[in-house]
């Protein structure tokens, strides 16, 4: 048996699969649970978990809480993110590292995290236009490295190729 049970201020979800049947609410659970006779029990507790799970997320709106928006790597903002950046290649590592990046960003500054790392990225890009594309980072490595948290000058981002001349 499968359950999941997805709390959200205002509106408590939940899913159960047993066998090949699937149940869109505890309480359609509890229902099939008593009508075979197989557990009154278990569906007694489900209705309790259901009705406390209700509760607690009315308790936290009431609290001030807000749901945290889960960060999709295929947001318009995350890939406006990667369209800034001036070497593309591994698009999904990319946009994975985007979306920690932001998360790390969110605990850490107190910024609106797609505008600030939009604004760094918009700034190496332009400093990253007079690199070599070689020695220009994958975006996964910049943005897991938390580079956009270092200085931005050109000579930091150009190769080292008057040594060797």
């Amino acid at each position: 048996m499968k359950l999941t049970i997805t709390i959200q201020p205002g509106h408590v979800a939940h899913h159960a699969k047993v066998g090949k049947s699937d149940f869109n609410s505890f309480h359609e659970l509890a229902n099939f649970l008593n009508a075979t006779g197989t557990g009154a029990e278990i569906a007694k507790l489900l209705l309790q978990a259901t009705s406390a799970a209700e509760q607690a997320a009315e308790m936290l709106v009431e609290e001030g809480f807000k749901p945290v928006k889960a960060v999709s790597p295929e947001s318009p903002e995350i890939l406006a993110i990667y369209a800034q950046y001036p070497r593309k290649v591994a698009r999904p590592a990319a946009l994975k590292a985007i979306v920690r990046a932001i998360q790390r960003i969110k605990k850490e500054r107190n910024v609106d995290p797609y505008e600030w790392l939009f604004d760094r990225t918009t700034e190496y890009a332009e400093v990253a236009q007079f690199t070599d594309p070689e020695y220009i980072p994958h975006p996964a490595t910049w943005y897991n490295q938390e580079r956009y948290n270092d200085a931005l000058t050109p000579e930091v981002s150009k190769p080292a190729e008057h040594l060797f001349r």
